[in-house]
């Protein structure tokens, strides 16, 4: 009797362990983006929450994971984008691709903004300024990967909603939630 037990319990030790083992060490992808408790007063998130893109962007490698949330203010609009790969290579490849299809002549980094990332094995981020739109306005894209998972954030905004120092934080923010990732 003692033997069946003591069987009994090593397996049950032993599957236990297996389980463990087996199970993913990804955090749902929802959980990485960022919330609108980061953005200035008068930000809000997308009423329908974040939204999973099943499909690969132009030419682009199909992720295994994608999410996408929309930000909103009266005068502005921003979103992010998370995608996890199968590997660190695959990642960045797409951030490689993505960067290609970003890059404008008219890109430049405001001299107000002085974010450095020291987290992301790789990272690009640049503006665009349309003086001429109905308002002043910047558009800025933000692309970082993170290990396995790229980070896609575009913003655009008149100049009077967001100070760079607000911008600055947002960014921080988004390196904040994936610094664990970072190869």
């Amino acid at each position: 009797m003692k033997r069946y037990f003591f069987t009994q319990v090593t397996l049950a030790l032993v599957l236990s362990i297996v389980v463990v083992s087996c199970q993913s060490q990804y955090p749902p992808i929802e959980d990485l983006l960022v919330d609108a408790t980061v953005f200035p007063n008068g930000w809000y998130e997308d009423i329908e929450g974040p939204g999973p893109d099943s499909s690969a962007p132009w030419g682009g490698i199909r992720s295994v994971e994608r999410t996408t949330l929309f930000f909103h203010s009266p005068t502005a609009g921003a979103f992010e984008q998370i995608e996890r790969f199968s590997n660190h290579r695959q990642a960045s490849q797409e951030f490689d691709n993505q960067k290609l299809l970003s890059q404008d002549e008219s890109d430049f980094i405001p001299s107000k903004l002085t974010f450095q990332n020291i987290v992301a094995d790789q990272y690009y981020f640049v503006c665009v300024l349309a003086p001429q739109y109905p308002y002043p306005f910047w558009g800025c894209i933000y692309l970082a990967q993170y290990g396995t998972y790229l980070v896609n954030f575009n913003f655009g905004w008149d100049l009077d909603a967001m100070s760079a120092g607000e911008l600055q934080n947002i960014l921080r923010a988004v390196d904040d939630k994936m610094a664990p990732y970072a190869k």
